[in-house]
């Protein structure tokens, strides 16, 4: 039992050790301060090469990240003349409780006020969860930050409206 309790605490101190600048077990790797060493033993057919540096700026790294369609994580906005009750949802896909009757425009902000900007615009689809029966629609139109939905005129004060978003150049 004592043999048992020595070991868990010298794992615990031996963790608490670990420097802040290990990065994947590699201790002379550094967070991300503009370069980088791609060590040997980590190559393989996606890095270009072996034992070389590479620089990383915060351009770089928006692009990959847009890259693997993170749309960010501030939920989305609404405005145009539609009146907008209660909202659910993330940054490109959610509902909302119409307010008063439809036959109206809804401008929806892709990731809220902290924004998300595609390179080309977005392909939305939408409907009416409270009254299935109105058929599905898309955009009327986007930005490269904004889609607009028209709202049938179908559709009641406290209808629930669902949509979903995707940026077109995915």
């Amino acid at each position: 039992m004592k043999r048992l309790l020595a070991i868990a605490l010298a794992l615990i101190v031996a963790a608490t050790m670990v420097s802040a600048t290990e990065i994947g077990g590699y201790t002379t790797a550094s967070a991300l301060n503009g370069t980088e060493r791609i060590p040997a033993d980590q190559t393989s057919g996606s890095y270009p090469c072996s034992n070389c540096t590479v620089n990383i700026t915060p351009a770089l790294i928006n692009t990959y990240v847009k890259s693997q369609n993170v749309y960010g994580s501030t939920q989305f906005t609404t405005s145009g003349s539609c009146t907008v009750g209660s909202k659910t949802g993330g940054p490109r896909a959610g509902t909302v409780q119409l307010g008063a009757a439809g036959g109206c425009t809804l401008t929806i902000t892709i990731n809220g006020a902290t924004g998300y900007t595609a390179s080309v615009g977005f392909n939305c689809w939408g409907g009416d969860r409270t009254q299935p029966t109105i058929p599905a629609w898309i955009e009327s139109s986007s930005t490269t930050t904004t889609v607009t939905m028209s709202i049938p005129a179908a559709a009641s004060n406290g209808d629930v409206i669902g949509f979903h978003c995707e940026d077109m150049s995915r």
